[in-house]
């Protein structure tokens, strides 16, 4: 709270005055800051001097009625130092009738700022509107859209008003764990379900895809326009390439298995099977790593077993050469970071006659 806020004396409020007068020793300043720092020569704050001299009255907190906390030169704030008085604020703030007023108040600005904003239009979005400009040019379709008859100010990212078809894209934040497919949150879960409600059918398409596979999304949305799907709620399940060349390697999992408890380098299984080296060692981790690990965590029997095996395959691995690190994790289906673990926590004794690239000799 200024001095002129606080109603304080006529030389604060008068643009005509270019000085203040202090009143304990009547000299002359040229402002309010130039007066706060006179007082220090009379070793009394800022706050006692209006106190004193100017009879400003300390506000009060609009809970208990106690002096406001004090903040700085003349500003309180509209609360005292109570706990109590702070989570009563709150509670005050978020009542029924409180509620119903913000939620108000919001779907009214977002409906008066209903306006499309490019700086805050995503790729996945941009990418989409883009091709329902130039092939839906006989729908009238409204981006951002909040229907009338919407007691929630939820926002339709693609809407066709006359068939009440609801197009959204779904980010990472709309799944739960984050993940770009999978099941919805609570939230996201009940919104749709509010959105169906009104009467609209949703086409729920995750960003993900539209950047990695346009081409199968438009496909789908083709053909759900051509038959004029009866279903409230369609899910357009498309997979990324990743996706696919990993069940397509699912298949063929006995085949590599084979291979690799037969001991069978990497580069020998990629030729038999016609398989990349990366592809290979993907399947790998996937499934021989986690399928060790839970069979270890069931049966704790089963480490020394892992131990031996391991240490089987170590055969052949100079350790003094530059690159250890990366044949033994071609060796184990693993990582080179996971590779370096096990060797320094399982076969200690090798790797300190192994290869380092910082030690000092």
């Amino acid at each position: 709270m200024s001095p002129v806020q606080a109603g304080l004396s006529a030389p604060f409020l008068s643009s005509k005055v270019l000085y203040v007068i202090c009143k304990i020793c009547n000299n002359q300043v040229k402002n309010f800051r130039g007066l706060c720092v006179h007082i220090k020569c009379h070793d009394i704050s800022v706050l006692d001097y209006y106190v004193r001299y100017e009879d400003f009255t300390i506000p009060k907190c609009v809970i208990c009625g106690d002096n406001a906390k004090f903040v700085k030169t003349l500003s309180f704030s509209k609360l005292c130092c109570k706990k109590t008085c702070h989570s009563q604020l709150q509670k005050n703030a978020w009542t029924e009738n409180g509620r119903t007023q913000m939620s108000i108040k919001m779907s009214k600005r977002m409906r008066e700022n209903n306006s499309w904003k490019k700086n805050k239009e995503t790729y996945p979005e941009k990418k989409l509107r883009h091709w329902l400009e130039q092939c839906f040019s006989e729908y009238q379709i409204v981006q951002e859209y909040i229907p009338e008859d919407f007691d929630r100010s939820f926002r339709i990212d693609f809407a066709f008003i006359k068939e009440r078809i609801a197009i959204e894209v779904n980010g990472g934040h709309h799944y739960k764990d984050n993940s770009n497919d999978g099941e919805f949150t609570d939230y996201h879960m009940k919104r749709e379900q509010y959105i169906i409600s009104k009467g609209w059918q949703v086409i729920n398409i995750p960003a993900q895809n539209i950047v990695n596979c346009f081409d199968d999304v438009t496909c789908q949305l083709q053909k759900i326009f051509n038959l004029k799907s009866t279903t409230s709620v369609i899910n357009l399940q498309i997979k990324t390439q990743k996706q696919i060349r990993l069940e397509n390697l699912l298949v063929r999992e006995k085949e590599i298995r084979e291979l690799f408890e037969k001991n069978i380098s990497i580069q020998k299984m990629s030729e038999q099977l016609d398989i990349s080296e990366k592809d290979i060692q993907l399947i790998i981790y996937k499934l021989k790593l986690k399928r060790d690990v839970k069979l270890v965590s069931k049966d704790p029997n089963r480490l020394p077993q892992l131990i031996n095996e391991r240490r089987k395959l170590l055969k052949g691995i100079d350790f003094s050469k530059l690159g250890w690190v990366a044949e033994v994790g071609k060796k184990f289906g693993v990582s080179s970071t996971q590779a370096r673990r096990f060797i320094t926590s399982r076969f200690p004794e090798i790797e300190k006659k192994a290869y380092k690239r910082n030690r000092i000799q």
